[in-house]
């Protein structure tokens, strides 16, 4: 870059800037900075790479808001809980640590919802079966075997309803009656059945749930170990690409600023020479002062003169305005005269 401008080459500086950079004359460098650019928009887009071809659950939404938050708020005002939430929704590796949080959680409360359910199948399960033994050891009859189920089912049966059934009991004979009553039993005992082959599907759900478990913590435990030092890692590989860069582009940075600060000075030079000529005290701006109150001058004898004319119009106006309302009331008294004349005759 030429360092001589004068002011009427000053339309060249724009051309001058950045023509002479080292780091453009460096075929290897300008490879080695492509390659650092390359590295440091990877580290940049991992996340989102890795959110779409590992298909996680993500929402668009919160990681736009994340990215917003994390652009307008500097890192030393940001909260913990906005710095936690722009964390997990803009960098996979902290998402992914909720991720197995919350999942290992969630099969915790899985496990603990089927093991109080068991067992309180189990204990309703007991109860029914000394129900059942009951009434087969006291024989009850079909009616009160129905009101017994519809009871423990909280059903109401309408009173009207009752009477139907109790209507059809006694339309059956005593054989009918008695089969009707082991059928409601034996129905019963196939509800029990069902019932503990469910329990025992709780049992088997549960240690196919712990073995879950066990690999979830262990996963966990695992992926925290090595996470944050992964973390740290990445931090470093990103602030040395970051730095790399910086030490190529600082030199040209300097020279550049410097070339130009020099021609802009130079170019201030030449145009301060020629600040004289437009100095408010010159003789130029003197005399402009004595053309405009010239002007003024003229233009203030000239609105005196206007206004001396307008005065003497209306002066002569209101004069032949008095004239004429003169004679019309002489005209009047006249009139006035002649009819008093005429009356006196």
């Amino acid at each position: 870059m030429g360092l001589s401008l004068s002011l009427k080459d000053s339309k060249n500086v724009n051309n001058e800037i950045g023509k002479d950079l080292q780091i453009k004359k460096d075929k290897e460098v300008q490879k080695n900075i492509l390659a650092l650019k390359k590295c440091g928009r990877a580290i940049d887009n991992l996340s989102d790479v890795l959110y779409k071809n590992l298909d996680l659950p993500q929402s668009r939404i919160k990681r736009n808001v994340a990215k917003i938050l994390n652009a307008l708020i500097p890192a030393d005002w940001m909260p913990t809980t906005v710095s936690d939430f722009i964390a997990k929704e803009t960098h996979i590796s902290f998402f992914m640590e909720t991720h197995l949080r919350e999942n290992v959680n969630n099969v915790q409360s899985t496990l603990k919802n089927l093991i109080v359910s068991a067992r309180e199948e189990e204990e309703k399960l007991k109860d029914l079966e000394a129900d059942i033994g009951q009434m087969e050891t006291e024989k009850w009859n079909a009616e009160k075997i129905q009101d017994y189920v519809a009871d423990v089912a909280n059903i109401s049966l309408e009173s009207e309803i009752n009477e139907l059934f109790d209507n059809q009991s006694g339309l059956l004979p005593p054989k009918e009656l008695e089969k009707k009553r082991i059928l409601l039993i034996e129905r019963l005992k196939a509800n029990v059945g069902g019932r503990r082959n469910l329990i025992e599907a709780h049992g088997k759900i549960c240690s196919l749930g712990l073995e879950v478990l066990q690999s979830g913590i262990f996963q966990y435990f695992d992926y925290m170990s090595v996470i944050r030092p992964l973390r740290v890692i990445e931090t470093a590989a990103k602030d040395l690409v970051n730095m790399d860069k910086a030490l190529f582009t600082a030199k040209d940075v300097v020279a550049q600023m410097t070339k130009l600060s020099v021609i802009s000075l130079g170019i201030v030079a030449d145009a301060t020479a020629k600040v004289h000529t437009y100095a408010i005290s010159s003789p130029d701006t003197a005399n402009l002062f004595t053309e405009v109150n010239k002007v003024l001058q003229e233009k203030l004898k000239m609105l005196d003169e206007t206004r001396e004319k307008m005065l003497q119009l209306e002066t002569k106006r209101r004069e032949k305005e008095n004239v004429v309302k003169f004679e019309k009331k002489e005209e009047e008294n006249d009139k006035i005269q002649d009819a008093n004349f005429k009356d006196m005759a």
